[in-house]
């Protein structure tokens, strides 16, 4: 190690929370899945990476979804990747949603790369929808090329009794 790397902040955040929303800013870990350091779309094995998040502390009943779903949980974040990657300072965002009825609980999520130098380029509404991967996988309306992403679906039964 240089004396640079040994120096380096590794984790450093401030949050700041109201009402039900919680926002991130700073060097964080983010882990999304039902095991003890994450699942198929972030695990803790990462490095942390310098991301604003904003999330629901808790919780939260949404009209019409929670009387089918139960409890949603939702977390939106935008990561800097870096100078060592394929496009230089390319970016990491991600959507996932988590919600639980009883002893069962659901999660969707999508995680994506994009940007950074000679990396392709997109409107600010157009990497909003890419993260809605049904339009892409299933509409046919519109086929973007400008990420490379990842979806997931993670479930998960309780059984307190046990």
């Amino acid at each position: 190690l240089t004396r640079a790397q040994a120096l380096a902040v590794h984790d450093a955040h401030l949050r700041a929370v109201a009402g039900p929303w919680a926002l991130t800013v700073g060097r964080d870990h983010l882990a999304w899945g039902q095991g003890a350091f994450g699942g198929p779309l972030l695990s803790a094995h990462a490095p942390p990476r310098t991301l604003v998040s904003l999330a629901t502390d808790v919780a939260v009943r949404v009209p019409l979804l929670s009387s089918v779903f139960g409890p949603i949980r939702g977390t939106a974040f935008v990561a800097d990747l870096g100078p060592r990657q394929n496009h230089p300072g390319a970016n990491l965002s991600g959507i996932k949603l988590n919600a639980r009825r009883g002893w069962f609980e659901i999660g969707i999520g999508t995680v994506q790369q994009w940007g950074g130098t000679g990396g392709p380029t997109a409107s600010v509404g157009k990497r909003l929808l890419d993260h809605l991967v049904i339009v892409d996988s299933f509409t046919g309306i519109d086929d973007f090329q400008f990420s490379n992403k990842l979806a997931g679906v993670d479930v998960r039964a309780t059984f307190p009794a046990l």
